[in-house]
């Protein structure tokens, strides 16, 4: 059955709660591009896996499993066109330490922000943004826009479930034909959900600003153990 994201974010187990939450995670992708070593990937790597794992399970899994179809084939490319002595083949010993470093800088960045993206909602991540002076309607913009886009999503998802239990995909015929009609009925159905929430948000006496969340910061102890243990990795290395 497909979970939702907020679905995930609800029943995460957080350990850091709050704006201290979103200012862990800025902190973090801070300290490892200051320091930028293998040791401080590599920890920042293996710290982020092992709490996100316990947050949300196989759902962080699933959200680096994606972006790995794409980050492999790059490493391959840059081992292979990086100049230097060949050691494997066609690849050289500068390009495969190179691509091994790139490795764990991009999959510690990713860990990072799919951390962050498993535990923290997006008006939790607002709230702490506007606390760093980011504009009200800079908010309220970027949370509208993340409201329309899942509505979007939600109704692309059920005319392609509705299609394909009519066999629409069936064949190249019926699929270019298929995916046209999904296509306009998409976007007619996706305004139609625009103006009901728009509705919805008016009668809910919806003034321009989007209420603060109230959940409070906790968890900041294990958050400064983790800072400690990057910024100690990047000191030794």
């Amino acid at each position: 059955m497909h979970r939702t994201i907020e679905e995930i974010q609800l029943k995460s187990k957080k350990i850091v709660t709050g704006v201290a939450n979103v200012y862990f995670v800025i902190i973090s992708f801070i300290l490892i591009y200051i320091f930028n070593s293998i040791t401080v990937f590599a920890v920042a790597l293996t710290l982020f896996f092992l709490i996100s794992i316990y947050s949300s399970g196989l759902n962080y899994l699933r959200f680096m499993k994606l972006p790995t179809l794409f980050i492999i084939p790059a490493l391959f490319v840059i081992a292979f066109i990086t100049p230097g002595e060949k050691i494997f083949l066609v690849f050289s010993r500068e390009g495969i330490d190179l691509a091994f470093k790139t490795f764990l800088r991009t999959y510690a960045s990713l860990s990072i922000m799919v951390y962050l993206i498993v535990t923290t909602s997006i008006p939790e991540m607002l709230f702490a943004l506007r606390k760093l002076r980011l504009p009200d309607f800079v908010a309220e913009i970027m949370t509208l826009i993340y409201r329309t886009i899942q509505i979007f999503v939600d109704e692309l998802m059920r005319l392609e479930r509705s299609a394909e239990s009519r066999l629409g995909f069936y064949g190249r015929k019926n699929m270019l034909r298929t995916s046209a009609l999904l296509g306009y009925s998409m976007f007619i159905k996706s305004m139609e959900r625009a103006e009901k929430l728009n509705m919805a948000m008016e009668s809910r006496c919806y003034n321009g600003k989007i209420p603060n969340p109230s959940n409070k910061s906790s968890g900041i102890g294990y958050a400064l153990v983790v800072i400690a243990a990057i910024i100690a990795a990047g000191v030794i290395s």
